[in-house]
């Protein structure tokens, strides 16, 4: 399988969002260089949505491993939060979970109609 640009800005954008939405998630609220705008469920299913869309996009057929991975980081996210002082909530859980849907959806979408037509 030959590593295209797409594959590489894929990897890059989830290489930077992965890590970048731990950190948030696992700061306390109250050391965070801006508080968060809305509601956290909407902020947890936007930040899955962001990670797992630029794979999904670049290659569909990974939605199969990005979903689970994503599902599982939301899940270890949920039990690391008290550690660091913050709330833990299944409800962020399933706010992950959709979100990862929707990323992968869209990712996944994206390529049938603007990636594979090329």
């Amino acid at each position: 399988m030959t590593t295209t640009a797409a594959d590489k800005a894929a990897l890059l954008a989830t290489s930077v969002l992965v890590p970048l939405v731990g950190y948030l998630t696992l700061t306390p609220g109250d050391e965070l260089p801006v508080a968060a705008p809305g509601n956290d469920k909407i902020n947890h299913a936007l930040a899955w949505a962001a990670m797992s869309f630029p794979l999904a996009a670049a290659r569909p057929q990974a939605i199969r491993w990005i979903l689970p991975v994503a599902v599982a980081y939301g899940i270890a996210v949920e039990i690391l939060q008290p550690l660091a002082g913050r709330s833990q909530q299944a409800s962020d859980v399933v706010a992950d979970t959709f979100g990862a849907l929707a990323g992968c959806g869209l990712g996944w979408l994206l390529h049938r109609v603007l990636i594979a037509r090329r």
